[in-house]
């Protein structure tokens, strides 16, 4: 994933799986990169404490995007 754009002055705490509270250091665009093509994904929050990239497949469902898994991958 690739950082297209983001908005330093959103600030905001979410709580984690160990619940632990944690800092978002942003909000933005991202770029994903699929086999059908680049895909934008908008209001991704920036969590530096974070070393994994996280989708969450509910939000992006809510938001109404596909999603389709196969052979360790995604399109």
């Amino acid at each position: 994933m690739t950082h297209k754009k983001l908005d330093q002055s959103f600030v905001y705490k979410v709580t984690i799986g160990n619940e632990e509270c944690v800092d978002v250091k942003g909000k933005g665009v991202v770029a994903v990169e699929t086999p059908a093509g680049t895909k934008y994904i908008s209001n991704v929050l920036l969590v530096s404490e974070i070393k994994q990239n996280l989708l969450s497949v509910g939000q992006m469902l809510e938001r109404n995007y596909s999603l389709f898994f196969k052979n360790m991958s995604y399109t």
